[in-house]
């Protein structure tokens, strides 16, 4: 039971938008696996439904915006700014309305020229080349942070995290 126990707090279960998945989070985990190996990293990647899983707490923390972290413990990391983009067309093209909460799927479709969109500078990656990224006139950003159903309680891999994450965002 106590080696359960232990693997259990070795563990940790973090949740986060594909944006963040695909952006930010594989440089941000090969780091802390360079100082806490020990660690077994279990990665969760959702959009706004992160908060249900963070209340029935099958994530320990979600690197989420400040929408998302609404009524959980906040802690403010960088701000993402929104761009639009758009794949030049003809005039006459035949656009599609799309309702997709996957900024992939919404990129593959301005990539296919299906139309435009506004979301988080962290959704290009991977799609460098594939759209054109216009800049908003005035510029707008995402709040992006952590938020944790309660402070993670000393020496757990999620404080562990959540202070790396800190260092990492200092400043930001």
């Amino acid at each position: 039971a106590a080696a359960q126990g232990r693997l259990h707090e070795n563990t940790l279960r973090i949740g986060c938008f594909a944006s963040i998945a695909r952006a930010r989070l594989p440089k941000l985990l090969s780091k802390f696996r360079k100082i806490h190996p020990e660690i077994q990293v279990d990665v969760l990647v959702r959009g706004y439904e992160l908060a249900s899983e963070l209340e029935e707490e099958n994530i320990q923390l979600a690197l989420v915006d400040e929408a998302c972290g609404k009524g959980f413990y906040w802690t403010p990391l960088t701000d993402a700014p929104l761009v639009a983009v758009e794949r030049l067309l003809p005039q006459d093209a035949t656009r599609v309305e799309v309702t997709a909460s996957d900024d992939g799927a919404i990129l593959s479709m301005v990539a296919g020229g299906l139309g435009v969109s506004v979301l988080s500078a962290f959704s290009l990656a991977g799609y460098e080349g594939q759209v054109r990224v216009i800049p908003l006139t005035q510029p707008v950003s995402r709040r992006l942070g952590v938020a944790v159903k309660a402070p993670p309680a000393a020496n757990t891999a999620a404080r562990y995290f959540l202070s790396f994450l800190k260092r990492q965002y200092a400043g930001a």
